[in-house]
C-alpha cells in the first residue's frame, strides 16, 4: 500500500509543494514531484533556503535521486528562485558521477512564456531544469494560450497513485467568461496581472484507493479571470468529485488579485468576482485550506477576507497543536483589516483595533506556514475584552511549566494512506520568521484559550452548487460536518491572539 505526502512548504512570501509517494513504512520516496520551489527568502538561514534543503534532503533518500515531474505554475521569481540553487546541489545526467549525486530531472510542466523564466541577472531556471533531463534539451512542455488550455480528461502526469490534471494555465482574459453578466473580459489587463493569470492550476487525484479517492487543487498565483476559466472547466467534468481534500489559497491570499477581475489594483471586490468565488467554492466544497505566504508589505498575505470566502465548507481540523489545551486547536496568522473580527459576549463587538497581521487560535482546517507571530516566552497569547474592544493579555498559568515550544513558520504535510488523509506539522523554524529575521527560540506553558470570534460573513445570496455531470463519481466527504453544510452557517470558532 502506497503513502502519498503533499507537503506546502514554508517559504515565507512564496510558494513550494512537494509531492512523494512511499511503498509501506519506508522513508524512501519512490517518486517525486515539485510544484514550484520559490521565495523573496532565499538567503541563507532564511525559510526559502531552509525549504530547499528539506527537498534536497528527501531527494537524496532516493538511491537514484529523480524528480520525476517539475511544474512551475508561471515565471514569477517567488515560485522558481530556488530552483536553481537546488539543481546545483546535484550533478546532471551527463556529468557521468555517482548515482546518489546525480539528479534526473524527467518531465517539466510549466505556465507562461519561456522568457519570463529568466531572473535579472541570472539564467533561465527552465534552461537549468533542461540540463538535468534525460531525454535532452528542448523537450519541457506548457500548455497553448487561449480557452483550449487545461484538460480534466487525460491526465499530463500519473504514477501507480497519483494523478495531475491542469485545470487552467496560460489563461487570456479576453477569451475568458468571468460571469452572467459579463460574457468575456471587459479590457486587457496589466502586465503583473496578467503573468499571474497564466498561472497553472492543477488537480492531484490520489487514485490508488478507488473506493476513497483524495483530490487537492493547487491554484498557483492564479487571479480572478484564472478563476473564471477554471469554473468553466469544472462545469463541464466530473472531477475532481466534491468536497475535495484541499484547496491552497490562490496567490498566497490576495485580496486585491482574487477579488479583481480588471486588475489588481482595487481593494473593493466586485460582484463578478464574487460571484466567480462563490461557484467556485460551491463547486469544490474544500475540507481544509492551506497558505503559503508571509509578512510582506505591501501585499498584504493572507488575507483573512480570503480565508473566509474560500472555506465556507471547511471541516473541523484533525491536527491537535500541543501547546493548547483544546482538542483539535492550532495558530494561523492572517492579515485582518480593522474591526474585521467580530467578538461575541452580551453584544458583538469588533476587533481588531488596528489593521495588520495577527494570530488566532481555530478548531477549522485552515493551516498558514505563517504559524505564530507572537512571542510565546512570555505566554502573551492577547484576547479580546469583549466590553471595550481592546486587546490584552491574558494571566499566565500557574505555575507556568516551561516546556513547550511554538514555532514561528513550518510546513503542512497531508499524508494519504488507504484513502485516509491525516495533516502533519513538518519543518518547525522557531529560529525563522515569515520575514526573514531571526528571533531566539522560545518555550512555554500551555497557552490559554478564551474570547469565541468569527470571521466576517462570506458573500450573500450564494447559488446552490452544481449539479456533477456524473453523481455516481461524487464520493462522501469524510470528516465530522456533512459537507454540504457550509461554515458560514455558524461560527468558525476564531481567537484573536496577537
Amino acid at each position: 500500500m502506497s503513502t502519498v505526502e503533499i507537503t506546502v512548504l514554508p517559504v515565507g512570501q512564496g510558494t513550494g509543494t512537494l509531492i512523494q509517494r512511499f511503498e509501506g513504512v519506508s522513508d524512501k520516496p519512490l517518486s517525486t514531484v515539485l510544484v514550484d520551489l520559490g521565495s523573496a527568502l532565499w538567503k541563507p538561514q532564511q525559510t526559502g533556503f531552509e525549504s530547499a534543503k528539506f527537498v534536497e534532503g528527501q531527494l537524496r533518500k532516493m538511491e537514484n535521486p529523480t524528480l520525476n515531474a517539475v511544474f512551475l505554475s508561471h515565471g514569477d521569481v517567488d515560485h522558481t528562485n530556488l530552483i536553481t540553487s537546488l539543481l546545483k546541489k546535484f550533478s546532471p545526467p551527463c556529468a557521468n558521477k555517482a548515482a546518489t549525486d546525480t539528479l534526473t530531472v524527467r518531465n517539466v510542466y510549466h505556465g507562461g512564456r519561456h522568457g519570463e523564466y529568466r531572473a535579472k541577472n541570472r539564467s533561465n531556471c527552465l534552461d537549468e531544469l533542461d540540463n538535468y533531463r534525460s531525454n535532452g534539451v528542448n523537450s519541457i512542455v506548457s500548455p497553448p494560450f487561449g480557452p483550449s488550455t487545461g484538460d480534466l480528461v487525460v491526465p499530463i502526469y500519473q504514477d501507480a497513485a497519483t494523478k495531475i490534471y491542469i485545470i487552467a494555465g496560460n489563461v487570456i482574459a479576453s477569451t475568458t467568461r468571468v460571469g452572467a453578466n459579463s460574457i468575456f473580459g471587459l479590457k486587457p489587463i496589466k502586465k503583473h496581472y496578467a503573468s499571474n493569470t497564466t498561472s497553472l492550476v492543477l488537480l492531484v487525484a490520489l487514485t490508488e484507493n478507488p473506493d476513497n479517492q483524495q483530490h487537492f487543487v493547487l491554484t498557483g498565483d492564479t487571479t480572478a479571470f484564472g478563476l473564471a476559466h477554471c469554473n468553466d472547466k469544472l462545469a463541464l467534468s466530473p472531477l475532481p468529485p466534491s468536497p475535495v481534500a484541499t484547496v491552497t489559497l490562490p496567490h498566497h491570499g490576495s485580496k486585491a488579485t482574487t477579488y479583481d477581475l480588471l486588475g489588481a489594483q482595487s481593494n473593493d471586490p466586485g460582484d463578478l468576482a464574487e460571484e466567480n468565488i462563490r461557484a467556485f467554492v460551491a463547486r469544490l466544497r474544500p475540507q481544509s485550506l492551506a497558505v503559503s505566504a508571509g509578512e510582506v508589505t505591501p501585499y498584504k498575505h493572507p488575507a483573512a477576507r480570503a480565508i473566509k470566502d474560500f472555506g465556507a465548507f471547511l471541516r473541523l481540523s484533525d491536527f491537535d497543536d500541543s501547546t493548547l489545551r483544546g482538542a483539535g486547536q492550532h495558530f494561523f496568522t492572517s492579515y485582518f483589516q480593522r474591526n474585521e473580527l467580530e467578538v461575541w459576549h452580551k453584544e458583538p463587538d469588533k476587533w481588531p483595533a488596528t489593521a495588520g497581521w495577527k494570530t488566532v487560535q481555530t478548531d477549522m482546517a485552515v493551516y498558514t506556514t505563517d504559524y505564530f507571530k507572537g512571542d510565546p516566552a512570555t505566554t502573551e497569547a492577547l484576547v479580546v475584552n469583549p466590553s471595550s474592544g481592546q486587546v490584552k493579555p491574558p494571566p499566565p498559568p500557574s505555575p507556568p511549566p516551561y516546556d513547550r515550544e511554538t514555532p514561528r513558520c513550518c510546513g503542512w504535510t497531508f499524508q494519504v494512506r488507504d484513502g485516509k488523509c491525516k495533516v502533519l506539522k513538518v519543518l518547525d523554524l522557531k529560529f525563522l520568521s515569515s520575514a526573514g529575521v531571526r528571533r531566539p527560540e522560545s518555550r512555554h506553558g500551555p497557552l490559554l484559550l478564551q474570547r469565541f470570534v468569527s470571521l466576517p460573513s462570506a458573500p450573500s445570496g450564494e447559488p446552490p452548487p452544481p449539479t456533477p455531470p456524473s453523481p455516481a463519481d461524487i464520493a462522501a466527504a469524510p470528516g465530522r460536518r456533512p459537507p454540504s453544510e457550509p461554515a458560514s452557517g455558524r461560527s468558525t470558532r476564531l481567537r484573536p491572539l496577537i
